[in-house]
């Protein structure tokens, strides 16, 4: 089932490209915002059902990556820890399995030397191709600084439209 599509802000940033804040704020730098590029033939850019942004992959049913914090394990997970280098950044890579060893998701945390940020990859079929592909979106990682928000002024309720 697809996710819906997210209502974002307006802003000047191009096509294939999604910024937001990075999940750990105290180990980046004030001010900056993560950056990912993805090909919008292949990604979109959807709400997932926590009502964050998300990349929805429409070649591969149910892979996603979000944005995540650490938030603990239910009991009876296991988890794969390791270091890996994606791209030109370092990332701490957790491949979490359930009792039985079948793969339920995997989360990478890291960042540039201005943003420290988490991404969880969700997926229903296909687990190492979605993760191969979300990976690739990882070594595009990036940081930029946070996007300045141009207010709308709305008229008053009830006010009629000026011509």
């Amino acid at each position: 089932m697809p996710l819906p599509t997210a209502t974002l802000p307006p802003t000047s940033f191009p096509a294939g490209l999604w910024v937001g804040a990075p999940t750990y704020p105290g180990d980046s730098k004030p001010g900056m915002y993560f950056s990912v590029d993805f090909d919008p033939a292949v990604w979109e850019l959807q709400e997932d059902p926590s009502g964050l942004v998300a990349l929805a992959n429409q070649q591969i049913l149910g892979c996603v990556m979000a944005t995540s914090a650490g938030r603990g394990l239910p009991p009876g997970l296991i988890v794969d820890h390791e270091s890996r280098t994606i791209g030109a950044l370092d990332f701490e890579v957790n491949r979490v399995f359930d009792s039985g060893g079948k793969l339920q998701f995997v989360t990478y945390q890291g960042g540039d030397v201005n943003v420290y940020t988490s991404f969880e990859v969700r997926f229903q079929d296909q687990p190492e191709v979605c993760v191969q592909a979300a990976e690739g979106l990882l070594a595009t990682l990036g940081s930029i600084p946070q996007p300045a928000v141009t207010p709308t002024v709305l008229p008053p309720v009830g006010a009629s439209p000026t011509p």
